[in-house]
């Protein structure tokens, strides 16, 4: 029973869309987010910040994505704080050979406020 329990769960969740991250507050909007921070990726102008970004050398982590360890900021807040700052970047399952790096905008302003929130929360 509590397999048929699980299982039913799991294809409403799927079906419902309710396996996607959830959202902090319900007016955040995932599609334009997106949209903003792909067009600063290829501007190099952060949309946060309205600066100009430099482009650096970000390793990629190959394999499964890994989760968000405890007490990480969740996606929301950190697209709404810092989308321009990453340390890695998930390169997805299949690992390209010869791949280890990716060239990516970083914004100054968002790496400072990343390092800082990392400093005030640990």
């Amino acid at each position: 029973m509590r397999q048929i329990y699980l299982i039913w769960l799991v294809l409403l969740n799927t079906l419902l869309g309710c396996a996607s991250l959830p959202a902090d507050n319900a007016s955040f909007d995932w599609k334009q987010v997106g949209k903003a921070h792909e067009e600063a990726q290829k501007t190099g102008i952060c949309e946060i910040h309205k600066i100009k970004m430099t482009l650096e050398s970000v390793p990629i982590r190959w394999g499964e994505a890994t989760p968000p360890a405890p007490g990480d900021p969740s996606y929301q807040y950190r697209m709404e704080n810092f989308p321009n700052y990453t340390q890695v970047i998930e390169g997805g399952c299949v690992k390209i050979p010869g791949k280890n790096s990716k060239m990516t905008f970083i914004c100054s302003l968002c790496k400072g406020k990343a390092i800082a929130w990392k400093n005030i929360k640990i």
